[in-house]
């Protein structure tokens, strides 16, 4: 039990004393400790159990029974789902808040984290074309759709990346990612943000928009394929956007082809099938493939 006035009256629920968050129980003011639940405030808190600290709201990145777990510097809340740190991602448990580490399956995609909780990707990014900070596009996505494409031209994806990076300001086109030569990995814009490829209304409901560059050599498309589902399988389950292809309207969530875009909400393109049926793959084992992967 923690007065914490001048005049020794008890407190009850939470409480500032000498700039530490406390919380009492508001029946018989004892002090609590460990995780609690304020649900008017829709969070979730950790008051410390260490004889040093206790009782006190805390803050930041912080271990508890040998388990990470993330507070908010400002209101103490536990952070819940994915976050990327720099390049890197990690993901902090859904139902405990807890740091992800080994492997484990979200969103219907199975993912690898080392010991640190950092996911380990099957696939490389190359950030050489990426945009630098003021470049393209600032807004936040809202998390609808991930658009596949392919390039249009005969051309790979480095040239394509530098192209998005070069031109930015001109031609006000590019996406997050091209893929291709040889299943490389280019980022150009940054996962999250409204990218310029498919029209102002699907942009600003894609946080990731996928770029596939094009070849004629079947070992090279093969390694293209596999990188360029695993990027968008990848991405779709950080975002939450359905595994299924060009599923239902404007109002159906879901990985898309330009193809459909340019059927349900605006524009002309019909990438990347055509490319796509040079190597025999449909639109059927496209959908396949990202649903269960490759």
């Amino acid at each position: 039990y923690i007065t914490g006035t001048d005049n020794g009256q008890m407190q009850y629920g939470q409480r500032n004393i000498d700039g530490h968050w406390y919380m009492f129980d508001t029946y018989n003011g004892a002090m609590k400790t460990g995780f609690v639940t304020i649900p008017s405030q829709n969070k979730i808190v950790y008051y410390s159990e260490d004889k040093a600290k206790l009782g006190q709201m805390q803050y930041g990145k912080q271990n508890i029974d040998g388990h990470w777990y993330l507070f908010n510097n400002v209101d103490g809340a536990m952070y819940k789902g994915w976050l990327m740190s720099g390049n890197d991602w990690y993901y902090y448990n859904q139902q405990n808040g807890q740091l992800q580490t080994g492997s484990a399956v979200i969103n219907g995609v199975g993912y690898n984290f080392d010991g640190n909780g950092k996911q380990i990707l099957n696939y490389s990014i190359d950030y050489r074309y990426a945009l630098p900070a003021g470049k393209g596009d600032d807004e936040t996505a809202a998390n609808n759709y991930l658009i596949l494409h392919d390039v249009g031209v005969e051309s790979g994806a480095a040239t394509n990346a530098r192209y998005f990076h070069d031109t930015v300001d001109t031609n006000e086109a590019y996406v997050t990612f091209v893929v291709g030569d040889g299943g490389k990995v280019y980022q150009v814009g940054r996962p999250g943000q409204v990218s310029w490829g498919a029209g102002r209304v699907a942009n600003h409901n894609a946080p990731v928009q996928i770029e596939l560059g094009r070849t004629y050599n079947s070992g090279q498309f093969w390694q293209d394929y596999v990188t360029y589902v695993r990027v968008a399988r990848d991405m779709a389950g950080k975002y939450g956007i359905p595994l299924t292809l060009d599923a239902g309207g404007a109002g159906t969530r879901g990985i898309k082809s330009h193809y459909w875009v340019t059927k349900n909400i605006w524009g002309d393109h019909v990438d990347p099938y055509g490319y796509l049926s040079r190597f025999g793959v449909t639109q059927a084992k496209l959908a396949h493939d990202l649903l269960y992967g490759v």
